[in-house]
């Protein structure tokens, strides 16, 4: 049940407490993607936050979501049938739960945005998580690592056994937190071509990017020649460094490329 939506169910009783206590809820506006049959809603309402709203989009759900949650008497939460994607994020301080490994990018697009005012609490595929909060130089590290630092303090809290949840994924699973801080002037797109060619230095994978920075061959191998860091590897740049890049591509005029969707490699 529910397989078909890419949920794994959560039953492991401690993991779902070592969750719902990783973080302090008390008062807090909390927003639960994906609350399933609502094993980790009763945890997290025990927390007492100022209200939880439990989104779910499978109507097969709701009669045992809410089933349990009248039987917890959990209070102070609203269980709302939506499409997690078309439902805002703006009045929460914490967006978390078990989500769909197919959309933990949109999701954490979603939650770091600058429409949205929340930080994260989720269950995502380990390898996934392992990208978040890679170091500079390193296989993992990537554009998705760069935009998703820049939006926040992320750390792995713990690994979660597969076997944890109902039908046990195919991949391993960690817990990561993500703290919402205020981002540096990254210029997104410009990270997103560059990586295209992580192994090469910054002036030639400028050079090799000409035609989507909306640039001439010769214009891009005279700018990339001029940049901060032109004999670095790509994939050797660190977030101050893609800082100090962003900002020197910016002073030219001629760039006419469009800005890039955030968090996806």
């Amino acid at each position: 049940m529910g397989q078909p939506l890419g949920q794994h169910f959560l039953g492991d009783s401690q993991v779902i407490k070592a969750f719902a206590e990783l973080v302090d809820f008390k008062g807090q506006r909390v927003l639960e993607v994906g609350a399933g049959t609502g094993t980790l809603t009763v945890a997290l309402c025990r927390q007492k936050p100022k209200w939880l709203v439990a989104l779910e989009k499978d109507e097969a759900l709701l009669p045992k979501l809410n089933e349990r949650l009248k039987d917890a008497k959990a209070k102070n939460v609203q269980v709302v049938q939506a499409d997690v994607s078309d439902y805002p994020f703006g009045d929460f301080d914490w967006v978390v739960g078990n989500i769909p490994f197919y959309l933990s990018s949109e999701i954490l697009f979603k939650t770091l945005d600058a429409d949205s005012n929340a930080s994260g609490l989720f269950f995502l595929q380990k390898e996934f998580a392992d990208r978040l909060v890679a170091k500079p130089g390193t296989p993992q590290w990537g554009r998705l690592s760069v935009n998703a630092q820049n939006h926040a303090d992320i750390a792995v809290a713990m690994d979660v056994s597969r076997y944890s949840f109902t039908p046990p994924p195919e991949v391993d699973v960690s817990i990561v937190i993500l703290r919402r801080k205020t981002p540096n002037a990254i210029d997104e797109r410009l990270v997103e071509l560059l990586f295209s060619h992580k192994n090469q230095n910054v002036k030639k994978a400028f050079e090799h990017s000409w035609a989507a920075l909306g640039l001439s061959k010769k214009e891009a191998k005279e700018k990339g020649a001029g940049l901060p860091f032109a004999k670095r590897r790509v994939r050797e740049l660190t977030l101050e460094e893609w800082v100090t890049l962003s900002a020197a591509n910016r002073q030219t005029k001629t760039m006419k490329y469009s800005k890039a969707c955030k968090f996806h490699d």
